[in-house]
């Protein structure tokens, strides 16, 4: 069943960044690569030796001839422990593509379209409930007799 307070906020879960130019977007601490959790979070040792904690996308490089190249400044040599940390950390910044000429824009990741509405966030909030609710039990909760003197405190 869905349980908003213990699944932490669910709107911040159903949407992320679409990056263009990356000007708006910051490189380790928003959502916007489909890792599933922030970069920060999923690398905390180089976010910690990081120069470039609070930085934009646009930010952490620069276009050459070759296209988009990254730039990553670290505060201090890696240790030989962080070089696997660190090759895994490439890996997810390998084949993203910076487009000059796009602007940065939110994505809704509760409707195909990308494109929020008050009926996909329904949807999706009813979702869970909904699924667990098919055996009828709220039906015959709103099909129940009440007496008169009892329905007040229904609203009725």
């Amino acid at each position: 069943m869905f349980q908003p307070l213990q699944e932490g906020n669910w709107f911040q879960n159903e949407i992320s960044w679409k990056v263009g130019f990356g000007a708006r977007v910051r490189f380790w601490e928003d959502w916007w690569k489909d890792v599933g959790v922030l970069l920060m979070l999923k690398h905390p040792r180089l976010y910690l030796i990081s120069c470039q904690q609070e930085q934009f996308v646009q930010q952490m490089g620069r276009f050459s001839d070759a296209g988009w190249e990254w730039s990553f400044q670290w505060r201090r040599s890696l240790f030989d422990a962080e070089i696997d940390v660190a090759d895994r950390f490439l890996g997810d910044t390998e084949g993203i593509s910076i487009h000059p000429d796009r602007q940065d824009k939110w994505v809704w990741k509760g409707d195909s379209s990308g494109n929020y509405s008050v009926g996909s966030a329904y949807k999706l909030l009813l979702g869970d409930s909904m699924d667990e609710n098919q055996d009828g039990v709220f039906n015959e909760l709103w099909n129940l007799k009440i007496p008169s003197k009892a329905s007040f405190l229904l609203g009725d």
